[in-house]
């Protein structure tokens, strides 16, 4: 989980998630395990990580572009909230309301 391609480039994944010691191929995200919520174990199997990106953008608003405003001066994760939007489009959000 160090690098997202063959150039050895650094994901931006590998700052919020650590690997579970028993099993290389499953993750945990850090902000969660911080937050005191039950952590999902995500698999990252073969080097994937496109499910660890979609629940640092859908869980943390995190993204590739704004992830370095989510670090500490130690490049660790601070705790954010979790975010409270909703994944419906905007046009159904307005049946809810």
């Amino acid at each position: 989980m160090t690098s997202d391609d063959d150039t050895g480039t650094i994901c931006h994944t590998s700052f919020f998630f650590r690997t579970d010691e028993s099993n290389f191929e499953i993750a945990y995200c850090k902000i969660c395990e911080r937050a005191n919520q039950n952590p999902y174990p995500y698999s990252h199997k073969g080097g994937n990580t496109s499910n660890l990106i979609a629940h640092l953008r859908d869980k943390h608003g995190i993204i590739k572009e704004n992830y370095t405003e989510y670090l500490d001066v130690n490049n660790e994760p601070q705790v954010v909230q979790t975010s409270t939007r909703s994944t419906c489009s905007p046009e159904r959000q307005e049946l809810f309301s």
